[in-house]
């Protein structure tokens, strides 16, 4: 049987001492039943009006008229949320029962908001060196609470219908089917933390139901290996070509690398060389990756390499393990990439990412197995490496990482060997 509307009332209990002040709580109703929950504010008798149920004061009086005026505001506000509130749950589950109605006042305390709950989230994850979901989270809480016009949003009332209208706003706006995806599955994974947490209640239809976390194909970003040798032979020797030409060399040494991530290139360590091998762990997944290092990548490595007691493998940020050095590095490299695009004409902008898709498909071009690109890249499913490719044990990815950079042929230029007394 469906269960009638809740309804959600302001009353008063007046103090049992003469003269003293009295609490105002929340009378909250459904199907018969009745609960409370008391405010954290108080009135005297004399600002009840008992017959309307409702705050009443002397105007007269400056200093409680600008108390209760205030007071009045907040309980209107804090009585049309709660009221959304109730409808939100009881449209998600029409089964809900005054006990549930009465829950959502219990939890709006700072906690059982999405940034209050997040913000513990992301604390643990910092702690944890887990900064890109920590960023990924932050970036979440900010565009929901841009769609709910700029206010807190509490956990409960994120329903199918809340995760709906988020998603047709995003959709209103034009983003990017990914982009999309990437915002429901980071709301999807706080929300869903939270009721294990038993921070909001379990739903009986669950909000994610029909929102869409998928992957879409990506506008391709690969380049074929003849523009990769026309990356490698430009030149950039003029003046004013210098931040372009470092630029270039990190792109090269990350495709040499096998298209490893930024994030692990700049934070390469001279502790990952051992036995002429980049031995790494990737930090999105803690993956282990061993590369033979080559001589096409010990030339560009030797330009870079840090100096003194820098722990840090090349010279990539300005300080080192410094989140904004990082994002300013990051910057600096996509930014003189884009130059470089220019310059050599490409249709398309290069980034770093352009360098880790242009290995799955180059490595494709040559024979290697989807599945050795998969477990070149680190990605756990081949559906994502299938992406990559748009339309991989040690030795297999060594031999078709050597293979591939013969297939260049030709040594880059401004680049000087002598990398060899560092590894």
């Amino acid at each position: 049987m469906i269960m009638g509307q809740s309804t959600i009332h302001l009353n008063f209990h007046p103090s049992t001492v003469a003269g003293k002040s009295g609490s105002l709580y929340w009378l909250f109703y459904k199907d018969g039943k009745t609960l409370e929950a008391v405010t954290r504010q108080s009135i005297y008798p004399s600002e009840w009006d008992v017959r309307r149920k409702r705050i009443v004061f002397d105007i007269t009086d400056p200093s409680r008229a600008t108390y209760l005026t205030k007071l009045v505001g907040d309980l209107t506000q804090e009585l049309e949320e709660m009221r959304q509130s109730a409808r939100e749950l009881e449209n998600d589950d029409p089964h809900c029962t005054v006990e549930d109605i009465r829950e959502l006042y219990g939890n709006r305390g700072g906690i059982a908001t999405l940034s209050g709950y997040t913000s513990q989230l992301c604390k643990a994850l910092d702690k944890a060196g887990r900064h890109r979901t920590a960023n990924a989270y932050r970036s979440l809480v900010n565009k929901v609470r841009a769609f709910n016009g700029g206010k807190e949003v509490r956990l409960e009332v994120i329903t199918q219908r809340f995760v709906q209208r988020f998603e047709a706003a995003m959709r209103a706006q034009g983003l990017h089917l990914n982009t999309i995806s990437f915002y429901n599955r980071m709301l999807r994974s706080i929300f869903n933390q939270a009721v294990r947490a038993k921070i909001v209640r379990c739903r009986l239809v669950n909000p994610f139901d029909g929102a869409y976390t998928g992957l879409a194909e990506t506008e391709k970003r690969a380049i074929d290996i003849k523009c990769i040798d026309r990356i490698l032979k430009a030149d950039l020797s003029a003046v004013g070509d210098e931040r372009i030409r470092q630029a270039r060399d990190h792109f090269m040494l990350s495709y040499y690398f096998q298209g490893i991530s930024f994030v692990d290139y700049a934070h390469l360590r001279k502790s990952d060389i051992s036995d002429g091998s980049l031995i790494y762990r990737r930090r999105k997944t803690g993956q282990r990756f061993q590369i033979t290092i080559e001589p096409a990548m010990k030339r560009i490595m030797a330009c870079y390499a840090t100096s003194g007691g820098d722990p840090l493998l090349l010279r990539v940020m300005d300080r080192p393990c410094d989140r904004q050095a990082y994002a300013k590095a990051l910057s600096r490299q996509n930014y003189y990439l884009g130059k470089l695009s220019k310059r050599l004409g490409f249709d398309r902008k290069l980034t770093t990412y352009v360098a880790r898709h242009s290995v799955a498909s180059n490595f494709y071009e040559i024979g290697a197995t989807p599945s050795t690109i998969s477990r070149m890249l680190g990605h756990t499913s081949e559906r994502t490496t299938e992406i990559y490719l748009n339309k991989v044990s040690n030795i297999m990815t060594r031999t078709a990482n050597r293979k591939l950079i013969n297939a260049l042929n030709r040594p880059c230029r401004n680049m000087q060997a002598g990398y060899e007394d560092i590894l």
